[in-house]
């Protein structure tokens, strides 16, 4: 199963009674506690513990709830009890720390033989029985078993479950030089962490002051990468930041492993500023010391660290993304008097700030230092990247989702942003599929903030003309799927009086941008077309009939007006099928109006067809195609009389490829299906043909499968990628034939298994059905193939947009192929990763 995504997870959760479900979300996002709700059951217990105490807790107490929860008895398959809560824990906590020892990621799953790499829960829990090692395997704890292997489901978890055994072996006796054994050694005369042991040691070190001080002494990051130092009392916590700032504080950048803003917000506290300002400036040169205490004053919220934070930002020599912190730490801080003068600095003094920190610092101020009118100029004043999209489009879009939206502020941004994005318009439209302007890159986060809006309040004719403006200039017809003009556009569904509005304020709009000359239907077309009330020409407007009719028959309308409206009514009948009851209507209301009275008599009269030019070249074309679909068949009656005449002349060796191409093209036409696993149909050619016929071309197909290998896609040259040879389909059609027996795949030899599977490559709606049961049989030989098509593929990813394999096994593949394929998949992302950061670094080093 998939993790959860964040959408999916507050959707759970709401669904599990969590109370507050935005409070909830903000946590996660805050603690970046994701990996503790991305399954149900994981979010289910975090709902409750949320829901009890109102917080999640430090990390240590996050890890010991979940455990707790995941190794209860699964009320619906209870183990009667085999298991108190105390063995459960104990059993899971030898299982983990025996895997770290012997460097091992899975257990053998009950009822299978011992294989390599995998432990044998049997050999640690020497003194458990078979009912109880099993019942501790069932349990929440740990993933189903695929292949014979079992894991824990978090590998979070299992660190931490280690190094709690350690802490019990040490309480009952373990010397302090034997724990050490296990996470300290001396490589060429420097004394290192082991760094498969460096999380577990992490954790430890919150109950072992001498693994803790031997961890500071050594390696200090790993106190900050692993483990939770928010559990570490903050005198321990001083003590980390000095060895850090001790060990990497000489010289330049170090490459030393960054802990991620979440570890640095877990470290975070006001009881720090005392060794913040003891170490500050002893190391200036040190990028990783100086962002980290930066970072630090911006999490911990350290007010008596402001100055450090004040000089940053104001610093000109410092690199842009320390003073960003450093103004990040400010707003944390709430320190609105500085935060006003680097906002003043910000507009006055425009060359002591760089462009490129410009937007995320107007995010950071704004709106709290500063105006709606201070932002728009930043914006106005940014120029826009020559390749990509400005900053501000982001940050515009963040402004917009947490901004209170029923704030006076919020009203004057959409009205500011609104005006900008008009007035830089461009003057000469390409039409109306593609409206763009020097600031339609804003559009978006305008399109946020009207949606939000919306949901408040009522719409005048502003906040229409505003969401208008976002709809027009943010899309073009093809890309209505952007999530925040689909919102917007969701508010306009259904509200008949907004709708009207709606679209005489869009229709004006149009006017306006369409400076060229239209007649009535242009005008009309260039409303309908992506408009906020729909974005598919007559569906638009299907359901809008009644005030269409209104505007039509009101005769104090402007001209124009009618006139639209009428192209729209005209549009209607003709979708409704022209109904003559109809016609009665559109002309009563316009029947003070010559010019249109007129114009509808004209559209709605029967029309009489005359034969034009077109038509009767496609008349003799016609009868052209017509001769030759005759020759073609009394070909193929011909051909069909000779098979079944001389069945087996027509499956000698001579002739046996001719045959079986006529017959794919004929199953081709009869299946009316492309890919060749839905071509093949045995029971069709016996019926149409007979049962010697079907029976030798099945034959021939599992002939074929056996003595040719397709040409994996990779391997192919780069211009015959999307080629398949027929020989390869009727191979194909071959595997499938034989796979229709009850354990096929068990008589395959190795070879024929890896050729089997490189078959499975070249089907086009995803892989075939009988893979699963290959894989069943020779898991190593489909993992083998498949795995190192996949690794070759990555490699050629930054060349090609379509990567056959790895898209049918993330699309389509059963979840046994992709269980079988994890750790191949695994592997070969990171040697990509490795081989791409290699060729980034040597790109920049030409």
């Amino acid at each position: 199963m998939l993790p959860l995504t964040r959408r999916q997870i507050e959707t759970y959760a709401k669904n599990c009674g969590v109370q507050d479900a935005e409070a909830f979300m903000k946590e996660l996002q805050r603690q970046e506690a994701w990996r503790f709700a991305n399954r149900p059951l994981d979010c289910s217990n975090l709902v409750q513990i949320w829901n009890a105490k109102g917080k999640f807790g430090t990390l240590q107490e996050q890890h010991e709830a979940s455990i707790a929860a995941k190794l209860k008895d699964d009320p619906e398959r209870p183990d009667n009890n085999l298991l108190t809560p105390e063995d459960a824990r104990a059993g899971a906590e030898r299982l983990a720390l025996a895997l770290a020892l012997t460097q091992t990621r899975t257990l053998l799953a009950p009822g299978h033989e011992a294989a390599e790499g995998v432990l044998d829960p049997a050999a640690i829990l020497t003194d458990w029985t078979d009912a109880k090692r099993n019942a501790l395997l069932r349990r929440g704890l740990f993933d189903p078993a695929t292949y014979g292997r079992i894991r824990f489901h978090h590998r979070s978890a299992e660190e931490y479950l280690a190094a709690c055994r350690l802490k019990r072996l040490r309480e009952k006796g373990m010397s302090i030089n034997a724990l050490k054994h296990f996470f300290f050694a001396e490589k060429y005369g420097a004394e290192v962490v082991i760094p498969s042991m460096r999380p577990i040691a992490a954790w430890l070190a919150l109950w072992n002051d001498e693994i803790r001080w031997e961890l500071i002494k050594r390696e200090p990051e790993v106190l900050l990468a692993h483990g939770d130092p928010g559990s570490l009392l903050p005198e321990d916590r001083a003590e980390v930041l000095r060895g850090f700032a001790a060990a990497y504080g000489d010289g330049g950048w170090r490459g030393v492993e960054a802990p991620s803003i979440g570890e640095v917000r877990r470290l975070a506290c006001p009881e720090l500023a005392p060794v913040i300002r003891e170490l500050w400036g002893k190391y200036p040169d040190s990028e990783e010391v100086v962002k980290l205490f930066l970072q630090l004053i911006w999490q911990g919220a350290i007010r008596d660290c402001v100055d450090i934070a004040e000089e940053v930002a104001f610093d000109t020599q410092r690199p842009d993304y320390q003073r960003s912190i450093a103004v990040s730490g400010l707003v944390a801080c709430e320190a609105s008097e500085v935060l006003r003068k680097v906002a003043k600095s910000f507009l006055a003094e425009q060359e002591k700030w760089s462009n490129e920190i410009v937007p995320n610092l107007a995010k950071q101020l704004f709106p709290a230092a500063l105006s709606v009118q201070e932002l728009i100029s930043l914006i106005e004043r940014t120029p826009k990247p020559r390749r990509g999209a400005s900053e501000f489009s982001w940050y515009l879009e963040l402004i917009a989702e947490n901004i209170d939206p029923s704030s006076s502020t919020a009203a004057e941004l959409r009205k500011a942003v609104a005006e900008l994005i008009w007035n830089g318009r461009d003057k000469d439209q390409e039409g109306y599929w593609n409206i763009i302007g020097k600031y339609s890159y804003l559009s978006s986060g305008l399109a946020i903030l009207c949606g939000k809006q919306l949901a408040e309040e009522l719409p005048d004719d502003d906040f229409i003309w505003a969401c208008a403006v976002a709809n027009r200039f943010g899309s073009r017809p093809t890309e209505v799927g952007k999530p925040s003009l689909q919102a917007l556009k969701e508010h306009f569904k259904n509200n008949a009086t907004l709708r009207e509005k709606t679209f005489w304020i869009e229709a004006e709009l149009m006017n306006h941008l369409i400076q060229q000359e239209q007649n009535s239907f242009s005008q009309f077309n260039s409303v309908i077309e992506n408009s906020l009330l729909g974005h598919r020409f007559i569906a638009t407007i299907i359901n809008d009939r009644r005030w269409l009719m209104n505007m039509l028959g009101d005769q104090s309308a402007p001209l124009k007006k009618r006139e639209v409206a009428y192209e729209a009514i005209f549009q209607l009948w003709n979708f409704n099928g022209r109904l003559e009851t109809e016609v009665d209507d559109i002309l009563r209301a316009v029947a003070d109006n010559a010019s249109l009275s007129e114009k509808v008599k004209q559209d709605t009269a029967p029309k009489q067809k005359k034969e034009t030019k077109l038509d009767r070249r496609w008349r003799k074309q016609e009868c052209v195609r017509k001769g030759r679909e005759r020759q073609r068949v009394e070909k193929w009656r011909k051909w069909r009389n000779e098979l079944l005449t001389d069945t087996e002349a027509a499956f000698s060796q001579e002739r046996v490829s001719s045959t079986l191409y006529n017959l794919y093209h004929w199953l081709n036409i009869h299946t009316k299906k492309h890919s060749p696993s839905k071509v093949w149909n045995k029971a069709a050619l016996t019926q149409s043909f007979n049962e010697e016929v079907a029976s030798r071309a099945a034959a021939a197909c599992k002939e074929i499968w056996r003595e040719e290998t397709p040409v994996l896609w990779s391997n192919r040259p780069c211009d015959k990628r999307g080629e398949c040879f027929y020989v390869w389909h009727y191979g194909l059609f071959g595997l499938m034939e034989e796979s229709s027996s009850t354990g096929w795949a068990k008589h395959l030899k190795t070879e024929e298994a890896e050729r089997a599977a490189a078959y499975a490559t070249i089907e086009t709606d995803g892989f075939p059905l009988w893979l699963a049961d290959l894989a069943i049989t020779h898991s190593d030989a489909v993992a083998s193939v498949l795995g190192d098509e996949i690794d070759r593929e990555l490699l050629l990813a930054a060349d090609e947009s379509y990567l056959p394999v790895l898209n049918a096994v993330a699309s389509h593949a059963d979840s046994s192929i992709k269980q079988l394929l994890k750790s191949c998949l695994l592997a070969a992302l990171l040697r990509w990763d490795s081989i791409t950061s290699e060729k980034n670094s040597i790109g920049h080093l030409g």
